[in-house]
């Protein structure tokens, strides 16, 4: 080492100029020491004396001994000098083209990573975020889950017409004394699992991460300006949930649809529906709610992965909510927002619909999500986030003050998704009628024997504690 210094002394500039040497220092920071020629040579002889010592003794102690060399620095030049035990490598040519094509390709990639998880019904949740969720309070209750009689296993039962005026609404005494219903005081932070009588989680209320004030704030913002923005027919402001604006969209079938398809906005809500979608703090809540899901329904997330994913490939116009969801359709829910009591029949009877609420109410007072089957009254914070089986629970909320404003925001995927795509993308009719033509008795038997099995194992899918 020596020897190569002093050779190259004239060439770097060593003999006219001093020389930084950058070695660590105290905490880990790097400091520059200044040695002159002089000082450097002699180090150069005692480090070369020490790789001739151990030379003899181990020839690996010798690689790691010259690799390990303090790399140098010119003033005079502002280059790093060759390390002695190295060769000098000519860098390889990288210009302005291969630059781009790298980022291209790297971008490509990152999208294929996120595409592949996605198909794959593999969601990225944090550790911490399975351990908040899977250690959440358990409420147990005796509620056994069943059909009520009903022969299908894919939707809710259908409730009859009910007057959906604020009067007419039950109130929180009412239910507490009269009905002797049980009330759930929550935060609206830390999850809590009502359970039913096999231990799986029925309802999860999910909360809200500790950094979510800004997101609840701007989520307040943007759904004020939907509601302003938003147009809704008169004769539609009444519906069979309440008294409200609502607009939903995504990909759905049921209710006269022949297959699968967008649900229609009009090309004034569709812009709207498209800046809200694009917000940020809408982006954060739908992927919180999507970890959240997969923590706590890890199998029946997959599910719904899997037929979304299916179903986008088997019919290239439907269009996902969202990238992060595997929820099939959402709801803008507006204005001063409560719900008479009802069930969601379209939804999969087995499966989870997201309900997010927000506004400015007292949700001590008001706003309250009643589970009539449950006999159970959960407050509901604004921000905060509970995910029920909707079709298959009767629920309500209770109305609010005047002056407060609530707007909830729901997601769900309808029954019909998954039969059309458990027929192999057919109807029931298509299928019956295939049977029938090719007399095919046989396949139709055991047809009828895998759909009675789907509610034992749509259960099953339900997370437990």
């Amino acid at each position: 080492m020596s020897a190569w210094l002093d050779d190259n002394a004239d060439t770097f500039g060593f003999r006219q100029a001093s020389v930084s040497v950058i070695a660590p220092g105290p905490n880990d920071n790097a400091v520059i020491l200044e040695i002159n020629y002089a000082q450097l040579l002699a180090k150069a002889n005692e480090l070369q004396a020490q790789v001739d010592l151990e030379s003899d003794t181990e020839d690996a102690s010798v690689s790691v001994t010259t690799r390990s060399t303090t790399r140098v620095k010119t003033r005079a030049y502002g280059a790093y000098a060759p390390s002695p035990s190295k060769e000098r490598r000519t860098p390889p040519r990288f210009d302005n083209h291969n630059r781009q094509r790298s980022r291209e390709q790297s971008r490509a990639i990152r999208r294929l990573v996120r595409n592949d998880s996605m198909n794959h019904g593999i969601a990225k949740v944090k550790g911490i975020t399975r351990r908040i969720h899977k250690n959440a309070t358990p409420i147990p209750t005796t509620f056994e889950p069943n059909l009520g009689g009903r022969k299908t296993m894919y939707t809710g039962p259908k409730d009859p017409k009910v007057d959906v005026s604020a009067g007419s609404q039950p109130s929180l005494a009412f239910l507490l004394e009269d009905l002797s219903f049980q009330l759930l005081k929550w935060n609206g932070r830390r999850p809590v699992s009502v359970l039913d009588c096999e231990r799986r989680i029925l309802v999860h209320l999910a909360g809200r991460p500790e950094d979510f004030d800004d997101v609840v704030a701007e989520l307040n913002r943007v759904f004020a300006e939907a509601e302003v923005k938003l147009k809704v027919p008169a004769n539609k402001f009444r519906h069979r949930r309440g008294a409200y604006k609502t607009v939903s969209f995504g990909a759905s079938l049921g209710g006269g649809q022949i297959e699968p398809m967008n649900l229609k906005l009009g090309d004034d809500n569709e812009r709207v529906v498209e800046d809200l979608m694009s917000n940020w703090a809408v982006t954060r809540l739908i992927g919180f709610v999507n970890s959240a899901f997969a923590a706590v329904h890890p199998q029946l997330h997959a599910k719904y992965n899997n037929v979304l994913n299916q179903l986008l490939k088997h019919h290239p116009k439907l269009r996902r909510c969202f990238k992060n969801s595997v929820f099939g359709a959402c709801s803008i829910n507006v204005g001063r927002v409560f719900t008479a009591r009802h069930h969601d029949h379209l939804n999969l009877v087995t499966g989870m619909c997201s309900i997010t609420a927000g506004g400015d109410f007292d949700y001590t007072q008001g706003g309250h999500l009643v589970l009539w089957d449950l006999q159970l009254v959960i407050e509901f914070p604004p921000g905060s986030t509970i995910m029920i089986p909707s079709a298959l629970l009767e629920h309500s909320n209770l109305t609010i003050a005047n002056g407060e404003t609530r707007w909830s925001f729901t997601q769900y995927s309808a029954a019909g998704l998954f039969r059309w795509f458990d027929n192999g993308f057919k109807s029931d009719g298509k299928i019956f009628e295939e049977f029938k033509e090719k007399k095919q008795i046989a396949e139709l038997a055991a047809f009828k024997e895998r759909r009675s099995k789907l509610w034992e194992e749509g259960l099953n899918l339900i997370g437990t504690l």
